[in-house]
This record gives C-alpha cells, structure tokens and sequence, in this order.
C-alpha cells in the first residue's frame, strides 16, 4: 500500500541538461559541416592554384617549330609527370588536336569532355580514377594561335586532406561538447540550487521537522514559498478550527447525554437497563465519529510525526501495570527509531486497543514487533491466547463484534483501530501467531 505521491514523471535539470545538450550538439554538428566544406572548398583552391602554376611551366617549356607545330622541348620538374600512370597528368592542345602529352599517361588516354570547361572540372583518368583537371589557354607570341594546357591531379589528394581534417574537427567538437555540456551541468545544478533546498524544506515539513518555509529564496519563486506559506498556515488554522469545532460539539452532546445516563441509573428494572445500553452506545458513536471527523480534518496537514518505539514501550509498561494481577511477559522486539506520519493521540489509541486487546486474551505472553517497508511502518501485536479462528476473522472487525461474550468489553477495539487506520490510509490485517494466538498487523504510513 502506498502512502506518498507517486514519483515525478520528469526533472527539470534534465530537461534542461537534455534540451542544452541537444541544441549544442545540432550547432556544433551544423558548425563542424560548415567548417568541413569551407575547408574543401580551400582544399579545391589551393589544388588548383598548384595545377595552374604547373600549366604556366608547361607554358614556359612549351615551343613552336619552323613547321609552326606546338612541342615541349624539356619535361616538366615534377617527377610524378614522368611516372606512368601517377595520377598526375598534362596535355598540350593545339587547334583541337592532341600536340603533346606527359609520359605519366602512358598508353592511356583522359576522357576529355566536349566542350572544355573553362574553370576546374572533374573528369576519370586511364584507369578510370577521379581526377580534377584545369585547361588555359596561352598564346606563345603575339601572332601564334592560342594553344590549350590541360593539367590534372587525383581528386583523392582533396578527399584525404578533407577526411583528415574531418576527423580532427569531430575529436575537436566531441572534447569542446563534452566541456560544454560540463558545463552546462555546473550550470543547471548551481541555478536550481533554490529549487532544491526548497524540495528539502517541504521533505522536512512533512516529516514533522518544520512547520514552514524558512529562509532566503530567490525573486522567481518566492510568491511559490510565500503562496505555500500561507496555505500552511491556513490548514493549522482550519484544522485548530475543526478540533474546536469537535471539541465543542462533544461537550454540547455528552453534557445532555450524562444527564440521561445518570436517569437510567435512577431507574430499576429492564427499561433502566435498556436505557442505559442505548445512552453507553450513543456515547461510544458519538466518541467515534467526532475522532473520524477529527482526524479527516487533519491527515492531510504535513508536519504531524510520531516516535513508534517510545509509544509502544509507553503504552506496554501503562498496560501492564493495569493488568499486574496477571503473569504476562510482553516483549517490545523490531527495529527503532520508526517515525509514524500522524498525530500522537491517534497512534496511542491504535496501539492501546491492539496491545490491551492482546494483554485481555494472552496465557502468558505478548509481543509487539516493529519494522518497516520503503513507505510505510508496521506493527505486530501477537499473544498466546485463543486466537481467532480464519473464518470469524473478517467478522470481528465489524463494530460491536465479540469472540466471547463471557469476557468484559464492547466489541469495538478492533474496529476502532481499524477505522483510525483507514483514515490514515493504512490497514489492519488478522492472522494467526506462531505464539499460538492471535497476530495482529498494522500498517501506517512512515514519516521520514
């Protein structure tokens, strides 16, 4: 059974950790793309200023015969024009026509596109690699007609420089993101510091440590701590108003109600008897319903606690001083230091009709065993008596309900403890005690 509010569903800090977070890495990653092309883009340029300058020393070598025909008298210096098949390639166009050629080339041949571009283009080498290709067109004299010089380079060259470069940038922004989002949670943690010391203050309010807010919380959320002041505030008063309330309803009754039993006294035979059952049952309702209105009034108010061991141990001693013309051994066994989230008079009168119930119907022993759950206390009241049988268990817990008859009471122990248990939103449970008797168990809701 639960006692507390459900979890929250969500944190504010990771909203804001996971919003901050994904909004860093969508600019980062738009930055690092940006960055990545721009680069390539450079990396192009840079590719095809070398190319051009090896075209303008393709320029310098080039030369016309007395036949006027184009010739290169003196290879290029770069050693990867004389390699076959290198990836880095030239050519010498004249009138259309293939003039000259880079011994890189070898036997093969470029797939030249028609038209020739007249800016940097892409086209496939002689063993169908990708290459980048620039042509300029270049007049050796004034009268000469134009000649055309295609120089090329592998484009992988580019890829390599950019995936490096790449590569650097992801490791870059991954220990910037990873900084940032550092960062971030510095930043989250430090700003909702106010949030959670005011979670810890209403923690310490319901466990019955404070009453109110206390201390100095930031502009933002100060109408909160002052709004949930105030409504505190308002339920102790309302309640205080409730127990007057109750307090004056129960004298203006049993003032009446004693005048009418002290009547009954006065007359002799079955209708004095009679009145006086009725008057002694009147006063037991109304005693039960005032508490029940009393405590309807009040669970709801955070701030009510109760020590469960000092109360059982209390109320242990006080009964068997009552009961001294008996030999009983009562034991107080479990865990300590339990706190039960509810007013003290509430769980004195619990555990008082339990613990004098088992006292009542004990041989010789009684024990009384505390523990706990993750939200929620229990105590278990057992003796050695007669016990109840499992079919009569759930009737006994009806108001008014008596195993024997012989024995003085009036049956409403039991369900007192019960109804008092339910208004806490607890429960009361009957079973059989290895001691041999009866085991009760009640469950209460735990403060912290």
């Amino acid at each position: 059974m639960s006692f507390d509010p459900p979890p929250p569903t969500a944190s504010i800090r990771k909203r804001l950790v996971l919003l901050s977070g994904l909004w860093l890495a969508a600019a980062l990653l738009a930055t690092g793309l940006l960055l990545v092309h721009l680069f390539k883009v450079h990396a192009e340029e840079a590719f095809d200023a070398e190319l051009s300058g090896q075209i303008e020393e393709l320029a310098a070598l080039a030369d016309l015969n007395v036949e006027g025909k184009a010739t290169i008298g003196l290879p290029p210096a770069d050693p990867r024009y004389g390699r076959a098949y290198s990836g880095w390639y030239w050519l010498l166009l004249q009138d259309g026509k293939e003039a000259a050629r880079s011994r890189s080339l070898w036997d093969g041949d470029l797939a030249l596109p028609a038209p020739l571009p007249a800016e940097a283009f892409n086209l496939t080498g002689p063993r169908g690699e990708d290459l980048r290709a620039l042509t300029k067109s270049i007049r050796l004299t004034e009268t000469a007609p134009p000649l055309l010089f295609l120089a090329a380079g592998p484009q992988q060259r580019i890829h390599a420089a950019s995936w490096d470069f790449a590569g650097h940038i992801a490791l870059t922004f991954f220990l910037l993101g990873g900084g940032l989002i550092a960062a971030i949670l510095i930043q989250v943690t430090w700003g909702l510091k106010p949030l959670q010391r005011l979670r810890q203050s209403l923690a310490e309010i319901r466990a019955g440590k404070k009453h109110r807010l206390e201390g100095n919380f930031p502009y933002e959320i100060s109408p909160l701590t002052d709004g949930i002041n105030e409504l505190l505030d308002h339920n102790s008063k309302t309640v205080e108003r409730a127990r007057t309330h109750a307090g004056n309803l129960a004298h203006a009754l049993k003032t009446p109600l004693a005048a009418l039993m002290n009547e009954a006294h006065t007359m002799s035979g079955p209708e004095g008897e009679r009145l006086q059952t009725l008057a002694s049952e009147m006063n037991a309702s109304i005693t039960h319903h005032l508490k029940r209105a009393r405590i309807a009034a009040a669970k709801g108010v955070l701030g009510s606690r109760t020590e469960l061991a000092e109360t059982a141990s209390r109320l242990i001693q006080t009964i068997g001083k009552l009961k001294a013309g008996r030999s009983l051994k009562a034991t107080l066994e479990g865990e300590r230091g339990l706190w039960f989230q509810g007013e003290r008079q509430d769980l004195e009168e619990m555990l008082g009709v339990l613990i004098e119930n088992a006292f009542i119907w004990a041989a010789t022993r009684v024990r009384v065993t505390l523990g706990q759950a993750e939200r929620h206390i229990h105590v278990m009241i057992e003796d050695d008596g007669p016990g109840i049988p499992k079919e009569r268990q759930a009737e006994m817990l009806e108001r008014g309900k008596r195993l024997d008859e012989s024995v003085p009471g009036s049956g409403l122990g039991l369900s007192i403890a019960l109804d008092l248990a339910e208004a806490y939103g607890g429960r009361l449970e009957l079973g059989v005690s290895d001691l041999g008797g009866l085991a009760v168990r009640l469950e209460l809701p735990k403060a912290s």
